[in-house]
């Protein structure tokens, strides 16, 4: 009986180092998947960088298209804070075929409303989409860095600011107004 409670306590014990063993080789190989992450986003981000044009649209386009939101964020953000206006118009693009509605805020009177302009169909490579206010649905574009559309009784027109934000006019029943909007 001795031999026996001996080998299942060596059985226990066994079972015991396997347990603790297991995720610490988990944890570890999670840390390293998380280096290997990290590492290849500061490398994309270094890219976009780069002197040369062409590889710095190329580097922004995979990485818009990547799946990890965290990449999709650092394009984005870099895109939209960069001097080069070609950047920011792909970053505009990708993003407004991202969304369903903006919402903006207008500023009339002292009093801030809120508005939504809602998007449909957004074509990524010509930039014209179908969109509406508080109308009847009509086609709207953007044009470099700017983002304009109407609908039956609507018409703005935004541009892209520094870090991510559209400002701009909205005209609504013989009103003109400022409004703006956050992308990031």
């Amino acid at each position: 009986m001795t031999q026996f409670l001996r080998n299942l306590n060596r059985i226990k014990i066994l079972t015991l180092l396997l347990c603790f063993s297991a995720p610490l080789s988990y944890a570890d190989a999670t840390i390293d998947a998380i280096k290997a992450r990290a590492q290849k986003i500061k490398e994309y981000k270094e890219i976009l960088n780069s002197p040369d044009q062409i590889t710095r649209l190329a580097a922004l386009d995979v990485m818009m298209q990547s799946d990890d939101i965290i990449m999709k964020g650092a394009a984005f953000t870099a895109a939209f804070n960069s001097d080069d206006e070609e950047m920011r118009s792909v970053a505009l693009k990708h993003r407004l075929s991202t969304l369903s509605s903006l919402s903006v805020t207008a500023k009339k009177d002292n009093l801030e409303e809120a508005y939504v302009i809602y998007i449909k169909n957004f074509d990524l490579k010509t930039g014209n989409f179908t969109n509406s206010i508080m109308g009847v649905s009509r086609e709207g574009a953007v044009y470099g860095t700017q983002m304009k559309g109407t609908d039956s009784i609507t018409v703005y027109e935004l541009r892209l600011d520094d870090g991510g934000k559209l400002k701009g006019i909205m005209e609504y029943k013989d009103q003109r107004f400022p409004i703006e909007a956050e992308l990031l």
